[in-house]
């Protein structure tokens, strides 16, 4: 039997062989575990955005489908129809301006025998040049018939230039009385982010184009974030305005950012960083633009953004300073990423416990083998003093 002092001796021996396992391991196990996340997170973040990409393709075909329409309509229209159409569909307002008429949104057959509505106006311009016109009546046209068509996915379709709206959205709790009744005569969609992003010096190959989180316009009581998509209409080079999609937020994107663990942080952002969705903005009531800022700055949004829109790929996983990885995905229609964050210290802990499992494994081997070596020997003294 062994003595004592001699266990604690082969057990000493064991642990700094298996201590010295462990850490030539470590560096190899961390490979590992990182290749492995890496693969796991890149696989999670494209089948996430390709369950995004089929509302946004969705999305672009309707609009597609408007613009088709309007340039139809804008072709055919000779100047005298759609200044008729113009003065009959958008009346002078008593505020000033000229809006559409309550008939429009209530439900009513036009002349031409078209059921109108759910549809609403808001024309800042008072007496637009004959272009601004016989856009706003191809737009109104449109508006009122692709709408429709679309309504079961999308609960708007509208129109916008630098003054002007025309939109349907039937289902809306205001019913557009904003635009119907209340707007100011000097209210300019050109002081809104939804007007920039589609500008041809913003969007000069005309692509669809969203905002991030903005306040929604019509409403001033409570700073209510939304999220809007739009195309860009140009004829001949000129530039006349878009058609658009206000989007519910947590409609869209709540099943993007929510079910992984809690390691792993889900987000969606502008390339500018510019917050679109995060688990815990769906946790207010209404968001608003502290629950916004609050959440970008905690979680670094605006150098996160400008460190995946650096990529310049599609797709793809990095390690950001700090450690850690970040994998993400385009969202092409909108031109958004989504992001998944794995913190790199959940890694490190997981990698230090194979790597000490890695070297009490071999501490183990090594004691048995060198018990088994002793006692061989002791064996082999005990046997060769009893023939002498």
């Amino acid at each position: 039997m062994f003595k004592p002092p001699r266990i604690v001796v082969l057990a000493i021996v064991s642990v700094i062989a298996g201590l010295g396992a462990g850490a030539l391991a470590l560096p190899f196990l961390a490979d590992e575990a990182r290749n492995t996340t890496a693969h796991k997170l890149l696989v999670e973040v494209v089948e996430r955005a390709e369950s995004r990409h089929a509302l946004f393709d969705a999305l672009t075909a309707k609009h597609r489908a408007a613009i088709d329409s309007f340039r139809r309509r804008y072709a055919k229209l000779s100047q005298d129809e759609a200044d008729r159409i113009f003065e009959t569909a958008f009346p002078e307002h008593p505020s000033g301006v000229r809006r559409s008429r309550p008939e429009d949104y209530d439900g009513v057959v036009r002349e031409d025998g078209v059921r109108t509505y759910g549809v609403g106006a808001f024309i800042g311009e008072t007496d637009p040049d004959a272009r601004t016109r016989r856009a706003l009546a191809a737009a109104y046209l449109t508006v009122r018939e692709v709408g429709p068509a679309y309504v079961e996915q999308f609960d708007t379709l509208y129109f916008a230039d630098r003054r002007n709206l025309v939109m349907f959205a039937p289902n809306r709790e205001d019913r557009l009385m904003f635009y119907r009744e209340t707007a100011p005569a000097d209210f300019r969609w050109d002081q809104h982010q939804m007007f920039r992003i589609v500008q041809p010096e913003n969007n000069p190959l005309g692509r669809t184009a969203c905002t991030g989180l903005t306040d929604l316009v019509y409403t001033e009581e409570a700073r209510v974030q939304s999220l809007s998509c739009h195309t860009p209409i140009r004829i001949n080079g000129v530039h006349l305005g878009a058609f658009g999609d206000t989007l519910d937020v947590a409609g869209v994107l709540r099943e993007a950012v929510s079910g992984l663990d809690r390691h792993t942080d889900a987000l969606v952002i502008t390339q500018e960083g510019a917050a679109v969705a995060h688990p815990v903005l769906f946790g207010e009531a209404v968001i608003t633009n502290e629950d916004v800022r609050r959440v970008a700055e905690a979680h670094g949004f605006a150098a996160l953004g400008r460190m995946v829109a650096a990529r310049g790929q599609g797709a793809g996983v990095f390690t950001p300073p700090g450690g850690g990885l970040v994998a993400y995905a385009r969202l092409d229609a909108p031109g958004w990423f989504l992001v998944l964050k794995r913190d790199a210290g959940v890694m490190s802990v997981w990698t230090g416990l194979k790597a000490g499992g890695v070297g009490a494994l071999i501490a183990v081997l090594v004691f048995l083998q060198l018990a088994l070596m002793v006692e061989a020997r002791d064996r082999r003294r005990a046997w060769s003093r009893a023939t002498i």
